[in-house]
C-alpha cells in the first residue's frame, strides 16, 4: 500500500484549514460540501507551482502571512499570483478575508503568533498524516495485529505516542471529518512504532525503492514510458493520496463557478464587516439553481 501528498497543495489546504475554518467553523460543513476548501487549496496550489520557489521558503513566507496579513512576508507568493488573472483575484479575496477576520483568525491561531513550533514544521509534515492513513485506514483493517517498522524520522518520533496508543487495541472506531463524512478506524500494534536506518533493514529498502518508484511515476504520468510502472503502482494507492486535480479549479464547470462567487462573497462581506455565515446556505442555494438553469437552457 502507498500513499502520496503533493506539498505545496498540502500548503493550499493549511491555507483554508488556518485562515478561513477559524471564521466559517460554526457552519464548516455547509463549505466542506460544496468543496470550497478544495477549491481554494488547487487555485493556491497553482500559484505555489508558478512561483517556483522551494518548498520550505513557500512555507515560511505563507506562515509569516499569516501572522501579519501583510503581502510584504509572502512576496513569491503573490508574485507569481499577478501572473494569472484568476489566481490573482481568488489570492486577493484570500487576502481581503484575512484582513477583515483577523481578530478571529489570530485569537484561534494564537499558537502561530507566538512561535510555539518551528517555522515551517505545520506545513512540511506529511509523514504522520500519511503513516496514519495507512496504517488507521489500510493495513489496520486487513490484519489483526501489525508490526510497524518506519525509517528514521524525527516528525514520526515526535508523534509516535498517537500511534502507540493502539498497541494491543482489538476496537474500531467511526470518526466523522470535516465534510460530514464517516470513515472507521482500526488498528491494532503488536508493540510501539519501531525505528531503523535502511542500512540495516533490507524491508526498510525495499520501501525506499516502492516510494523512489511512485515519485518517477507522479513526475512523468504522460510518459508512455512509464504506463507499465502506472498499471503495477496504482491499484496499491491508499484513497487519501493527495494530489493536484484542476477540475476543482476550472471554471467551465458548475461547481467551480459556485466556489468562486462563494469566495467572492465572504471577501466582500470581510470588506464591510458582515457576518460572514449568515444567510450563506441560502447563498449556495441560489448559486446552485443559477447553475441548474444554465444546463436546463443547454439541453433544450
Amino acid at each position: 500500500m502507498i500513499i502520496a501528498a503533493d506539498k505545496r497543495l498540502n500548503l493550499g489546504g493549511k491555507t483554508f484549514e488556518y485562515i478561513f475554518e477559524p471564521v466559517l467553523e460554526e457552519q464548516c460543513a455547509l463549505f466542506y460540501h460544496y468543496d470550497l476548501h478544495r477549491f481554494l487549496m488547487h487555485a493556491l496550489h497553482r500559484v505555489f507551482f508558478k512561483a517556483g520557489g522551494p518548498v520550505p521558503k513557500l512555507a515560511e513566507e505563507l506562515q509569516a502571512f499569516m501572522k501579519s496579513f501583510d503581502p510584504a512576508d509572502a512576496p513569491t507568493v503573490f508574485a507569481a499570483a499577478g501572473q494569472d488573472a484568476e489566481t490573482d483575484e481568488i489570492l486577493d479575496c484570500v487576502l481581503r478575508f484575512a484582513r477583515g477576520y483577523a481578530g478571529i483568525i489570530a485569537k484561534q491561531n494564537e499558537t502561530l503568533r507566538k512561535d510555539v513550533n518551528p517555522v515551517g514544521k505545520w506545513t512540511l509534515d506529511l509523514t504522520t498524516t500519511c503513516l496514519c492513513s495507512l496504517i488507521l485506514h489500510g493495513w489496520g483493517h486487513r490484519h489483526e495485529s501489525l508490526d510497524v517498522l518506519c525509517d528514521d524520522s524525527k516528525p514520526l518520533q515526535a508523534m509516535a505516542h498517537v500511534l502507540n496508543g493502539f498497541v494491543g487495541n482489538t476496537k474500531s472506531a467511526d470518526v466523522v471529518g470535516g465534510g460530514g463524512q464517516s470513515a472507521t478506524i482500526k488498528a491494532n500494534l503488536a508493540n510501539p512504532l519501531r525505528f531503523g536506518s535502511s542500512a540495516a533493514n533490507p524491508t526498510l529498502q525495499i520501501a525506499d525503492i516502492a516510494a523512489g518508484a511512485t515519485t518517477d511515476l507522479l513526475q512523468h504520468q504522460k510518459d508512455p514510458a512509464y504506463r507499465a510502472l502506472a498499471h503495477w503502482l496504482i491499484p496499491h494507492m491508499h484513497a487519501h493520496t493527495m494530489l493536484p486535480d484542476d477540475d476543482f479549479i476550472d471554471l467551465k464547470r458548475p461547481k467551480s463557478r459556485i466556489n468562486f462567487a462563494a469566495l467572492k462573497e465572504l471577501a466582500r462581506r470581510a470588506d464591510a464587516g458582515e457576518d460572514p455565515l449568515d444567510g450563506m446556505q441560502g447563498f449556495y442555494e441560489e448559486l446552485v439553481a443559477e447553475e441548474n438553469k444554465k444546463l436546463k437552457w443547454r439541453f433544450k
